[in-house]
């Protein structure tokens, strides 16, 4: 019954998760009204230009937005790691090798830890505006990437599980 509620409330907590960095009021479509349609910095690539340019549209509304926002992801970057620490459970739970389930594991942690190190750095690039930080931004940038890259390796680990616990199962 446990393992039971422990699903239940990693799903439930991925949805609000989901539901504040999306859809709240300083979520990322809050944030995209606010800049022109830029939306966040997390989700693409960016250089110093754009930051800044980005920034230089901000009224004081919108700088109180998006620090809510990196503020609120950060829940959003737990409730996420243990959504995919569920489902590595479910998923690599028939196969008797521990190399891709540690695999599976490394890659969200990387990437949780690749989000958290990027939302730090953009939060204080942002409550120090109008100063520029250019290595902040470029290292943030770094970290972005290697964040949205673990992702779809993230997705491709997930469809091998499925594939080999399937033929686990069927043997």
């Amino acid at each position: 019954m446990k393992n039971k509620w422990s699903k239940i409330g990693s799903i439930v907590g991925f949805v609000i998760a989901f539901y504040l960095v999306e859809l709240s009021p300083w979520g990322s479509r809050s944030i995209e009204a606010l800049n022109g349609g830029y939306g966040t910095f997390d989700m693409k690539q960016y250089d110093v230009k754009t930051v800044y340019s980005v920034l230089a549209n901000y009224l004081p509304e919108g700088f109180i937005r998006i620090k809510y926002y990196y503020l609120v992801d950060f829940i959003f970057i737990i409730a996420f790691f243990i959504f995919q620490m569920m489902i590595a459970t479910l998923v690599y739970k028939n196969i008797k090798s521990q190399i891709p389930r540690k695999l599976f594991v490394g890659v969200a942690l990387i990437r949780a830890i690749a989000d958290t190190i990027e939302n730090i750095l953009l939060y204080i690039i942002i409550t120090s505006y109008p100063s520029e930080h250019v290595n902040l931004v470029n290292l943030s940038n770094i970290f972005t990437q290697t964040k949205l890259r673990m992702i779809p390796l993230w997705v491709a680990l997930l469809l091998i599980g499925i594939i080999c616990n399937h033929i686990t199962v069927k043997k």
